[in-house]
């Protein structure tokens, strides 16, 4: 049961109805398993054209609720006072933060947290065995679409630590050195500053990988060293960045294969794609992993993550087929067919999905061994929160 709406926890300075789209313009969230007993779902976004507001939100689950909780304070652009015109310009001023903004570091400067952004797939939480805080950490390495002008953007890291299950939290960089930021127009601007992008943690080499749609540009395998808080080139493959749409796609890891996994829309169906982070220096495998069967997809795709306790990855939002979840299983040798069944849900039960992007929210939290999507926030009326649990778990 919801104890409250999303909207509930905006900071009164800002409008609910342009902060919704945290969670609603090409945002994403993430889980944080060591948030508590049951964890949380961490949201965070924004950005060009949508909203300012660069707070950290959580959904924080417990035994019999779920509640809503906003964990960081926006930055008071225009001032803190709750009146409408406050509000509004917060909200929604375009060109004015333009003279409010840091570019080197993609931070406003009344108070040098993150600008807001469109968060995609590239949000990541780090565990207190990997170097995380105490309840975790969670680490935005890019910035794309910078506040409602889009003003700012590239690689810049920030972070939020949860040291507290109570207290208010602040961002803090998370980086040696600003990297490629600043207006839309600069020349030097980075490619992956205005584009879809997803990031993945790696536990085991310290690394958070970045991939990006780019515009059509393809990068080498590139990584966030979390050690030295750079960012580096590696000298593998590249991933060929030919997919459908731009507005589609995942990328998560597989710890126990040693498998970073990109899975994106081509021809109307599933690809996965994938790369042996086991080794330094990894490659993309650009070849599609073969599957028993194809999934058809819709073009603003991205429900698929790695369920530890299945041994599966599951896929969601198979096209015409909301009564059910997909899960494919990795062979022992991957270049043989992965196996793909269908686990219908009980008899009656449907998954509404977000008719647009639905970047990253799909994902599972093995302290409650479920998937918690929420595919909007509402502007009004009752939030919608679907809970799946897995086959096996």
């Amino acid at each position: 049961m919801l104890t409250n709406s999303f909207r509930d926890t905006v900071a009164p300075y800002y409008d609910a109805f342009h902060s919704v789209n945290t969670v609603n313009a090409y945002s994403g969230s993430v889980v944080n398993p060591y948030f508590g007993t049951y964890g949380a779902v961490v949201f965070e976004g924004g950005g060009h054209a949508d909203s300012n507001d660069n707070s950290v939100h959580i959904l924080e689950l417990g035994l019999k609720s779920a509640s809503f909780r906003r964990v960081t304070d926006p930055t008071p652009l225009f001032g803190s006072n709750p009146d409408s015109a406050t509000r509004g310009s917060n909200s929604k001023a375009s060109a004015e933060v333009t003279v409010l903004t840091d570019f080197a570091w993609a931070e406003y400067t009344v108070d040098h947290q993150p600008t807001s952004r469109h968060s995609y797939g590239a949000q990541d939480v780090i565990g207190p065995d990997d170097g995380g805080a105490r309840h975790g950490t969670f680490m935005r390495v890019l910035v794309s679409a910078g506040a409602v002008h889009g003003q700012a953007g590239g690689e810049v890291a920030h972070k939020v630590d949860f040291s507290s299950l109570t207290d208010k939290l602040s961002w803090a960089r998370a980086t040696q050195r600003p990297g490629m930021t600043g207006p839309s127009s600069a020349p030097g601007q980075s490619v992956r500053s205005g584009s879809p992008n997803w990031t993945a943690h790696v536990p085991a080499q310290q690394r958070i990988y970045i991939e990006t749609q780019g515009h059509g540009a393809s990068m080498v395998p590139r990584w966030f060293d979390l050690p030295s808080q750079r960012y580096v080139d590696g000298s593998g493959t590249k991933r060929n960045n030919d997919q459908d749409t731009p507005d589609c796609g995942i990328m998560f890891h597989v710890s126990w294969r040693n498998l970073l996994i990109h899975a994106d829309v081509q021809a109307g169906h599933l690809r996965l794609r994938c790369m042996n982070v086991a080794v330094d220096q990894p490659s993309w495998i650009n070849a599609p992993r073969p599957l028993s069967q194809p999934l058809p997809l819709p073009g603003s795709w991205s429900a698929a993550c790695w369920c530890p306790d299945n041994g599966r990855i599951l896929v969601g939002n198979v096209l015409n087929d909301d009564a059910a979840v997909y899960e494919i299983e990795i062979p022992s040798d991957i270049d043989k067919p992965w196996p793909v069944s269908r686990a219908p849900l009980p008899a009656g039960q449907r998954i509404t999905w977000a008719p647009e992007t639905c970047y990253k929210k799909w994902s599972y939290n093995p302290y409650v061994r479920a998937i918690v999507y929420m595919p909007y926030a509402a502007r009004s009326g009752d939030e919608q929160v679907f809970v799946y649990r897995p086959r096996g778990t």
